[in-house]
């Protein structure tokens, strides 16, 4: 029976320490992330494709590199931040004068405006998504830079979408509940940008995160870190004490052995 037991804590202190690296090779992979993006510039299409052209940040620089496969464009990871623009919008369907470039409407055409489940954007899962495959994020100042963001729906854009409202044409329990990001309003995205020096053309084909602030990006990334580490340290508790466990049975059986051992020794 005790080395039945042994073989239990044996076998709870393994699991528990792959689970417990697991959960570290996890939160590690996030924390860079969250380093990364805390240590990067934030730019505008205009000053990133200056710099790139002309490189005087060695350390912006040190985050490019050029393509073996192709020598005119320089790769990496990088904030920028300017003003969404969009030759082939959407209209939002609450207010045809907005145009949007990421439209959620509930499936469930009964839901009103006055209902309190439409003061927080909808679960996505429960609505109706419809987004461009691509738009622009402008310069703020020269409008004439820009760089063409590709947009994926794997990303999550719940923390930017805004509520879409007809103020002219709202009733209460009348209207369409519509949340969307406008065209015009001021974006960050990070991610893996493209510089082709030949064009000086930039275009990010994988974003990673969209937010209004470099801020909201860091908290969004902790708010990620954070479980994983409290998963870590839950995990290394529980290592310790199948560890504790399995030394306090190791010792019960030695003192048993031993105490045969002196019963044997009386005997003779």
């Amino acid at each position: 029976m005790e080395y039945l037991d042994l073989l239990f804590c044996g076998s709870f202190i393994v699991g528990f320490h792959l689970l417990r690296g697991n959960a570290a090779r996890k939160a590690d992979k996030v924390e860079r992330e969250y380093n990364l993006v805390k240590t990067a510039q934030n730019y505008t299409p205009h000053q990133l494709a200056n710099e790139l052209t002309n490189p005087k940040d060695r350390y912006l620089y040190s985050r490019f590199a050029t393509q073996k496969d192709n020598m005119n464009e320089l790769r990496g990871k990088v904030l920028l931040r300017g003003i969404i623009a969009s030759d082939k919008p959407l209209t939002s369907k609450v207010d045809p004068n907005v145009k949007l470039i990421y439209s959620v409407t509930p499936k469930d055409p009964k839901i009103k405006v006055d209902t309190s489940s439409n003061r927080k954007p909808p679960d996505l899962a429960q609505s109706k998504v419809l987004f461009v495959k691509q738009f622009d994020l402008s310069d703020h100042i020269e409008r004439k830079y820009s760089c063409q963001i590709q947009c994926d729906p794997k990303v999550d854009f719940t923390n930017i979408l805004g509520r879409i409202d007809n103020a002219p044409k709202y009733k209460e329990g009348e209207g369409q509940v519509e949340w969307g990001i406008r065209v015009g309003m001021p974006m960050v995205v990070f991610g893996e940008v493209i510089f082709e020096r030949r064009s000086k053309k930039l275009e990010v084909r994988v974003p990673e995160f969209f937010a209004l602030s470099k801020s909201a990006i860091l908290s969004k990334i902790q708010a990620k870190l954070t479980p994983l580490q409290l998963k870590e340290y839950i995990f290394l508790i529980l290592e310790l004490g199948a560890l504790g466990y399995m030394c306090y049975r190791l010792y019960k059986l030695y003192k048993k052995s031993k105490k045969g051992e002196e019963q044997k020794m009386i005997q003779f």
